[in-house]
């Protein structure tokens, strides 16, 4: 990691955008408002308005893996890595080297889970993290190491955690932990800005994090945001390795993640007796989407005999998507992809995912429907997991 640092570092970042019209624009970022409006290119420049881009992602940075250590998730999505959190008031103060020298505050109510580290011999603990955020619950809930559980109010958090409930004090030490999940109630409004995630790559002196800015600028060599909570996001440019847009308020966004599109049925034909679900940001088996060297929030992720249709209502008008064996559960493993568009199946070239991802833009010509289907490849189903990530329909 810290080899590739050096080679970004070495030379003026280029960063690519990816237009709502499929259209890729490349250049140095040499201009950006507060309002996301961008400007790419070195001796031609092209404007991008807000609302015309999808994303925005820096040449040869892959995107790093979620955070694993000490880390917030907050109810916009963001993974805030952190040191030293304590609870004051309705407010959880912590530190990171990105957001300067000083504690900074977020609101309690912004906050999903607090997570320490893994359960005690668990091998999976991204699968753990995932299946205590779903469904969030009535009470705030200490995780323990062993198992255990304790819920309550959360009152006190430093060396010594402590909640409340039904006026006892149950307390027990950090160093117990395993995650604090916060319950369902006080959840923060969207914002009115039109927020944007940023992705920031770790050094051996910032561990990076993935931030929901609300608005943003250059400042000379820097990179300057301001996060949901308020806080200032500061960064070399070459520490940027992606900024996408997230649904908002201000400027509705003329596209949709493929996973958030309701309505979507799917159909498993099993090998043998096995159960394979649709993976909804995640693998069936619960891991992060990982492909093609990057680490995405966002995706589905089907094993071969899976099926998944979806009703499009004759308003998308483009499909942009990548789509490959998943890096870890399909590593080895072959899947054929067949894609049909209202029940016509479309060519895709080589449909065999192995090797690179395959990157596809359709022109959807307002299809009432989008069925993807994963079909074994020459070696049955064996590590066939395959994950269709930075897939947007387009209205």
């Amino acid at each position: 990691m810290l080899t590739l640092l050096l080679l970004l570092l070495a030379d003026d970042p280029i960063f690519h955008a990816r237009t709502l019209r499929g259209k890729d624009v490349s250049g140095p970022l040499v201009a950006l408002d507060a309002k996301w409006n961008l400007e790419l290119g070195d001796k031609v420049r092209r404007k991008l308005p807000v609302g015309e881009w999808l994303w925005l992602q820096r040449d040869r940075a892959n995107l790093p893996e979620l955070p694993t250590g000490e880390h917030l998730i907050l109810t916009d999505g963001a993974r805030i890595p952190f040191r030293d959190a304590q609870l004051k008031g309705d407010d959880l103060f912590l530190r990171h080297p990105d957001l300067g020298t000083e504690p900074v505050a977020v609101p309690l109510t912004a906050v999903l889970l607090i997570w320490r580290t893994g359960l005690d011999g668990e091998p999976l603990a991204e699968r753990t993290r995932r299946r205590w955020l779903s469904p969030r619950p009535a009470r705030d809930q200490l995780r323990l190491r062993n198992g255990d559980l304790i819920e309550g109010t959360l009152e006190a958090l430093g060396d010594t955690v402590r909640v409340e409930r039904d006026r006892k004090t149950l307390s027990t030490a950090w160093s117990t932990l395993s995650a604090i999940v916060l319950s369902a109630e006080g959840g923060r409004p969207a914002p009115k800005e039109t927020p944007v995630r940023a992705i920031v790559l770790p050094t051996p002196r910032s561990p990076g994090g993935r931030f929901t800015l609300v608005s943003a600028q250059l400042d000379r060599a820097e990179f300057v945001g301001k996060t949901s909570f308020g806080a200032t996001l500061r960064i070399p440019i070459e520490r940027l390795a992606r900024l996408e847009m997230l649904p908002g308020n201000a400027t509705p966004l003329k596209a949709i993640p493929l996973s958030d599109l309701p309505g979507r049925t799917y159909r498993y034909e099993p090998f043998l007796d096995e159960k394979m679900p649709l993976g909804v940001d995640a693998t069936p088996r619960g891991r992060d989407l990982r492909l093609g060297g990057n680490t995405w929030e966002r995706g589905l992720s089907l094993a071969v005999g899976g099926e998944i249709t979806l009703p499009l209502d004759g308003k998308a008008q483009r499909l942009t998507a990548t789509i490959g064996l998943d890096d870890l559960e399909g590593a080895g493993g072959r899947a054929r992809v067949v894609l049909l568009i209202d029940d016509k199946p479309v060519s895709l070239g080589p449909r065999d995912t192995l090797g690179q991802p395959l990157r596809i833009d359709r022109d959807l010509g307002g299809a009432k429907s989008l069925r993807l289907r994963i079909e074994p490849a020459g070696r049955g189903p064996v590590r066939g997991v395959v994950n269709v990530v930075d897939a947007w329909l387009v209205r």
